[in-house]
């Protein structure tokens, strides 16, 4: 085939990988599959999914907390631009605040590695990670998570788009964050994973400000002379 000029019709023109340009560079894996639960706020994972819906595809962006599983922002639209990942994590930051030295890891999507995604992390001091190409295994907890999602939330039901945003937004906001148990956690859900850390958090520091008991010394008084008898 190849001698005479023959090819099949469903090949494609090799194209040259975005990420191979010098304008959008992938950041180092920093995060390296640090990937057991802790202290939440410091390191966040992204990701996005398709979801077919009766009145076409909806993609779906998250970011999950990595210390406690919880999935702290998410967005949805009909179109993956660089506009969707970035409302999620705005979400996240809008819930969270802004924690201090966070990490936030991605895929080497043309998406993550935008200016306006990368312009965002850089406003508010947060570093980059991203997995190495073609490596899901770097980026493991959020595709469990979205295995979970896709096996676990049945969608065959809704007649509309909205009906499929609003089943989305259940799936993640109570069945995951609030009634999915996870062993990692000891069989906590992540919000009671958080609960308990913070609880834990606050029991520390109100033993290390207590002051300690005052110590009382007693003076026992001087015994009087005894005049010695020649």
């Amino acid at each position: 085939m190849r001698q005479e000029g023959i090819r099949p019709w469903y090949h494609r023109k090799w194209r040259k990988s975005p990420v191979d340009s010098p304008e959008c560079p992938a950041a180092p894996n920093r995060l390296n599959r640090k990937f057991i639960p802790g202290e939440p706020d410091r390191a966040w994972l992204a990701d996005m999914t398709e979801v077919r819906t009766p009145d076409g595809k909806l993609y779906l962006a998250t970011v999950e907390d990595i210390g406690s599983r919880k999935i702290v922002g998410h967005a949805m639209a009909n179109r993956m631009t660089a506009e969707l990942p970035l409302r999620a994590l705005r979400k996240a930051l809008l819930a969270r605040g802004v924690p201090i030295r966070l990490l936030a890891h991605s895929d080497q999507g043309s998406q993550f590695r935008s200016r306006l995604y990368q312009g965002e992390l850089r406003r508010h001091g947060i570093r980059c990670s991203m997995s190495r190409r073609a490596n899901c295994h770097d980026n493991s907890p959020m595709e469990s998570f979205y295995s979970s999602f896709k096996r676990e939330l049945d969608l065959r039901s809704c007649a509309t788009r909205e009906q499929v945003e609003l089943e989305i937004f259940q799936f993640i906001e109570i069945d995951y964050n609030r009634k999915r148990l996870h062993s990692s956690l000891g069989y906590m859900t992540p919000e009671e994973y958080e609960m308990a850390r913070m609880k834990s958090k606050n029991t520390k520091n109100q033993t290390k400000n207590q002051k300690p008991p005052l110590r009382i010394k007693y003076l026992c008084p001087a015994k009087p002379a005894q005049n010695r008898q020649p």
